[in-house]
Formats: structure tokens, C-alpha cells, sequence
């Protein structure tokens, strides 16, 4: 089994485009989300910082949830809401970065003048609904960067912080 993509960002695209711009900012999301989530415990994953909130592993869950809306935007499928219940044994990290890795691959070499075609689509018990691209930046991956830096102050607050030589804006480890 391959470790999970992301342990660092990769190499910058090229040029400036507004699909490498796109990619980048999933990229972003992919190193962020894997230091976030990297080796919580099952007790760390059932922390929730007060009865009300979504424990960590339903913050992962929701994240897996937004990515695939992303995913499902550049593909042209529809989302279902309410989003499915994900099994307890399924390995949401793995999966919710190897989505990202497939956005943010999609993105970079995609052609600008696509993004007029993609439309983030949701059936919500037969209502179908429509939107231009534009919601996904400023929704979906907007929100899926705001859930990961949750999962940053949760974990903090159960005890288990990121590791501390992880480098957002280098996108590496200084260790």
C-alpha cells in the first residue's frame, strides 16, 4: 500500500492560468489536509470540543463529503443530498486525498475556457439544482480548507497537535 499524496506540495505548475491557479489551490487543501488528519488516534478522532459539535472523524467525513462535490463539478455528476453516511471503516483520509490529487491533476491540465462548462449539481430529494462554477471556488473548496483548519484547532484542543515542522507556505517539512 502507497502512502497517501501530499506528505509535500508538489512543483508549481509552469504558468499562470486560471485552471494552474485552481490546481493550486487544491494542492494547498491536499498539503493542509494531510498534516491535519496525519496520525490521529481513534481517541483523537471521537474528540468533539463540545456534545453539539462534529467529532474530528465526522469533520473528515464532511470534508470527503465537500471534495467529492468538487470532484463531481469537474466530472459533470450530480450530488445527492443528503450526503450518504460513510462507513466507520472506511479510510476517509486515504480516500479524500487521493480525490484532492485527482482534482488538482484535472485542474492543471485542463483547458481555461472548460471551467464555463462545469456546474456543481445537487438532487435534493428530486429538486435538481444548478450552479455556474464560481460557487465551487467560493463554496466546496472554500469550505473544505475552512472544515481542515477545524480539524487543526480540534486536534489542538484534544492534546494532539499538528506536527510542528510542517510549513504551510513552503508547502514542505523543516525537519
Amino acid at each position: 500500500m502507497s502512502s497517501p499524496p501530499f506528505h509535500e506540495i508538489p512543483a508549481p505548475p509552469q504558468s499562470y492560468s486560471a485552471t494552474t491557479v485552481l490546481s493550486r489551490l487544491m494542492e494547498g487543501l491536499g498539503y493542509r489536509y494531510y498534516w491535519a488528519t496525519d496520525g490521529l488516534t481513534d481517541e483523537a478522532l471521537g474528540f468533539r470540543p463540545e456534545p453539539s459539535s462534529r467529532s474530528i472523524r465526522e469533520t473528515m467525513d464532511h470534508i470527503h463529503d465537500i471534495v467529492q462535490m468538487v470532484e463531481y463539478s469537474l466530472t459533470g455528476e450530480t450530488y445527492a443530498l443528503p450526503s450518504p453516511e460513510i462507513s466507520a471503516d472506511f479510510d476517509v483520509r486515504g480516500a479524500t486525498l487521493d480525490m484532492i490529487q485527482r482534482i488538482g491533476e484535472t485542474l492543471r491540465g485542463a483547458d481555461p475556457a472548460q471551467i464555463d462548462e462545469w456546474k456543481i449539481r445537487f438532487d435534493m430529494g428530486g429538486n435538481h439544482m444548478e450552479f455556474p462554477f464560481w460557487y465551487t471556488i467560493n463554496g466546496t473548496m472554500s469550505d473544505a480548507i475552512y472544515h481542515t483548519g477545524q480539524v487543526v484547532a480540534h486536534r489542538r484542543a484534544a492534546g494532539s497537535p499538528v506536527n510542528p515542522d510542517m510549513n504551510v507556505f513552503l508547502g514542505q517539512n523543516s525537519a
